[in-house]
């Protein structure tokens, strides 16, 4: 997705738990942030990444309040996508005010 994360890795230290965001400098170098650092939309993205692989590779439902908050809206549109695969049986139920979706590409009307 073109956000320049190589890794993201999980410390525990006592009874906090850091979450790291590894990026690659212009340098070429690793850098390790804390995710609390990254913006709202990296931290909904990679949420909602793993919840949309695993409702779409187990066939199961994913709601979702407000989708398109705090996403870009080219990534929306891909998130909605990953459901209209011929082998997907995976539903996905969402709130939004992207008019964007309402587009024969990503929502039939019967879907709204």
């Amino acid at each position: 997705m073109g956000l320049g994360i190589v890794d993201i890795t999980v410390e525990k230290r006592n009874d906090d738990v850091m979450v790291w965001m590894h990026h690659v400098g212009e340098d070429g170098d690793t850098y390790k942030i804390p995710i609390d650092l990254e913006s709202e939309g990296t931290k909904k993205m990679i949420a909602l990444h793993s919840l949309i692989v695993k409702a779409t590779s187990q066939d199961a439902g994913l709601i979702v309040d407000e989708l398109d908050a705090e996403l870009h809206p080219l990534l929306l549109r891909h998130f909605v996508s990953r459901f209209h695969g011929q082998d997907v049986r995976a539903q996905l139920i969402f709130t939004t005010h992207d008019l964007s979706l309402l587009d024969k590409r990503y929502l039939r009307r019967d879907q709204v």
